[in-house]
């Protein structure tokens, strides 16, 4: 898809319907698919209504498919002061990075408790990650 072009209703369907198929396709295979909304500099300062369709898309999907879904855009605009992008404006920084990884947490920890009655805080996340 390329910004700023012209995008029709049939473009918009067949977005909807290759999400659902990826979430449908997924799901048979028994793992839990996992939507991310990208984060982009410019959408976080300014309210740009080219994204809102995609961003609609993912969420209405996400909820009929029952799958999970990352939206970082409510906690990066409460945080937009601060240092969340380096200067190329795509890329984050620690602080950008750790927000994404917070919001990964909760939504994945949702997934293990719902389907597997588990959770992260049964877990010691650094030492599964990092055994040294």
């Amino acid at each position: 898809m390329v910004w700023g072009a012209f995008i029709t209703d049939s473009v918009w369907n067949r977005y909807e319907n290759k999400i659902k198929t990826l979430a449908r396709i997924t799901k048979s295979k028994g793992a839990y698919p996992v939507f991310v909304v990208e984060p982009f500099f410019p959408n976080i300062y300014e309210n740009k209504d080219q994204f809102s369709k995609q961003m609609e898309i993912l969420h209405r999907v996400a909820k009929k498919e029952n799958v999970g879904l990352v939206d970082p855009y409510p906690v990066l605009y409460k945080k937009r002061d601060s240092f969340i992008f380096i200067n190329d404006s795509v890329h984050f920084t620690i602080f950008g990075n750790q927000i994404m990884a917070d919001l990964f947490i909760a939504v994945i920890d949702q997934i293990l408790q719902k389907n597997f009655k588990q959770s992260f805080n049964k877990f010691d996340v650094k030492k599964e990650v990092n055994p040294l």
